[in-house]
């Protein structure tokens, strides 16, 4: 946050609103934490799979807004989504970036591109997936296939906590800037509504003019935060890992021999 950029309202100012209030979802699956309600209930508007919110959203919707299925009260988050944005649940067990690929395939002149997933320094996490520097890298051809769908003035908008935080995070920002043409901005704390935690976005790579497609009373009233995500593993089985945060240790777990996620619950602190 220090000598970061703030993230500037820009939806009032020429661009005319679409309009249009709906979910679209890539399968038939619902894993809300805590919530055994359909999707569908919890949405105000109508719920696609992905061919039908190809033909339905084809050159319209110039904001979109991905949300990993996963987060805690994801039906929250959707009730207060700004009219003029379309938005999309990703599945945690398919590839990320295969997911945005085929999203992006059908539209054209996307001003917005909202992705609110789990996030730490430098990644951002999508079910068991690590998304980072590397993994931009290993699927740059494919990220680059975005272009088309994107305005010359584009913004892509990371939420994941710490996502935009220190070296890593500006690379992380800088790199996916370069592959897609498109202005970055990511969060470098906990985003979310509690304590130590809010919904700015504090670094820029380049000039990013994007107001929060979440509506106000949503941002004050989501009790949660886009929690830190550890992926580890042991040789014995016996280890005991550590996360430490600004030079304090906040909580400690053991990891066996096989490739596991812990997610911190920065809520809880």
């Amino acid at each position: 946050m220090q000598n970061a950029q703030r993230i500037r309202r820009r939806r009032s100012s020429g661009r005319t609103a679409q309009n249009i209030w709906r979910t679209s979802r890539l399968e038939d699956r619902t894993m809300l934490a805590a919530d055994t309600a359909e999707v569908g209930e919890v949405a105000t508007g109508q719920i696609l799979d992905a061919v039908d919110a190809e033909q339905s959203f084809m050159n319209t919707a110039t904001a979109l807004i991905l949300i990993d299925e996963q987060l805690a009260d994801v039906d929250q988050l959707l009730q207060g989504v700004d009219a003029d944005c379309e938005v999309i649940l990703l599945s945690a067990e398919k590839d990320f970036v295969n997911q945005v690929t085929q999203i992006l395939a059908s539209r054209r002149d996307v001003q917005e591109l909202h992705i609110v997933t789990h996030g730490s320094e430098g990644q951002i996490y999508l079910g068991q997936q690590v998304i980072n520097q590397a993994a931009l890298d290993a699927a740059s051809n494919q990220i680059r296939q975005w272009i088309p769908a994107l305005a010359v003035d584009a913004d892509i908008l990371l939420y994941g906590c710490n996502t935009g935080k220190g070296t890593a995070g500006l690379r992380f920002a800088t790199k996916l800037s370069g592959l897609t043409g498109a202005d970055v901005a990511a969060s470098t704390n906990f985003t979310g509504n509690l304590v130590h935690s809010d919904w700015e976005l504090e670094l820029a790579i380049g000039h990013v003019d994007v107001a929060s497609p979440f509506s106000a009373t949503v941002r004050s009233e989501y009790q949660h935060t886009l929690d830190i995500v550890v992926n580890a593993w042991g040789s014995t089985g016996e280890e005991q890992m550590a996360l430490v945060i600004d030079g304090v240790e906040v909580q400690s777990w053991t990891v066996n021999t096989t490739w596991q996620p812990f997610v911190y619950a920065t809520n809880e602190t």
